[in-house]
């Protein structure tokens, strides 16, 4: 049981995490990961007619995506009472997890900070890395398209010679066969002729 006004810190640490993000690709890691719910159950038997709660008493679950090997949640109890944790992972008959859970109580928020700024650190490090893996991206995909402009450039350049060429290569031996056809004409006409 928890007084009202509690906070409760849930420490979690999934040691295979990393191996089933990187079995379904850092895009799909949200999609499949495990969630922490926390529910909490007021220790009054009456009906609360407030939005806030059910109809047995129980406050709204809070759920929370695990998408770093470890970490705590933090959960501040409403109302005394029961709190349940409840883990849920859709995949664990493909890929059965090991989950270390440390659920300690009566410490308030400003005790854990260190905790917090350190989970919060973790939390900016993974956003770094994940933008730095899109810039690097990003920066192939330019050198890429570089390159391709590059080589589509030196064959227009080609194409650009090679048209100039021809036809002044075709104009010059059109009028030397001409000329030819002409001098042959004027050669079979004076033998005939005259």
């Amino acid at each position: 049981m928890v007084p009202s006004g509690v906070v409760t810190h849930i420490a979690y640490h999934f040691p295979e995490l990393e191996e089933i993000v990187g079995s379904f690709g850092r895009a799909a890691s949200e999609e499949h990961a495990p969630i922490i719910s926390v529910q909490e159950h007021l220790i009054i038997e009456e009906y609360i007619e407030d939005d806030d709660y059910s109809v047995d008493g129980s406050f709204p679950i809070e759920t929370f995506k695990v998408l770093r090997q470890s970490g705590t949640i933090h959960h501040e109890t409403e109302g005394g009472g029961s709190i349940e944790v409840c883990i849920e992972y859709d995949n664990a008959d493909i890929f059965p997890v090991l989950v270390a859970l440390d659920i300690t109580t009566g410490r308030n928020h400003k005790d854990s900070d260190a905790g917090e700024v350190e989970d919060e650190l973790e939390h900016y490090m993974d956003q770094i890395e994940d933008a730095q893996s899109g810039v690097e991206k990003i920066m192939n995909e330019a050198r890429s398209i570089q390159n391709f402009e590059v080589q589509f450039h030196s064959s227009t350049l080609k194409m650009h010679k090679t048209s100039l060429r021809w036809p002044l290569i075709q104009i010059i031996v059109l009028s030397l066969a001409g000329i030819v056809w002409c001098y042959s004409i004027q050669q079979y006409l004076k033998k005939r002729m005259f």
